[in-house]
């Protein structure tokens, strides 16, 4: 039974993550970003709250952990963006 539990678990996550890029992406780039950032910053701040009196979670400033999310999502994203650019530009210069 627990199997079964744990295989319905996980098409759910599979399932609710496919919705978050549709919906995201319904919404446009700064759409799919704000909905994306917001679904992962909203994970990290419940396991923070849930988890962060515990040993393992409680080693470091809960602002630090944040900005450092923040930042690397923001990095993240801009790696994305110069990608996409080179490869328009690239793509153009070839075309």
């Amino acid at each position: 039974m627990q199997g079964f539990f744990i295989i319905m678990f996980f098409s759910l996550l599979g399932l609710g993550a496919f919705g978050a890029v549709v919906v995201g992406a319904m919404f446009g780039t700064f759409g799919f970003i704000a909905v994306i950032g917001g679904l992962i910053g909203g994970t990290g701040l419940f396991v923070e709250k849930k988890v962060g009196r515990s040993l393992q979670f409680n080693e470091y400033d809960f602002w630090k952990k944040t900005i450092g999310l923040t930042l690397a999502f923001v990095l993240v994203v801009g790696l994305l963006f110069f990608l996409l650019f080179v490869s328009r530009t690239i793509t153009s210069l070839l075309g």
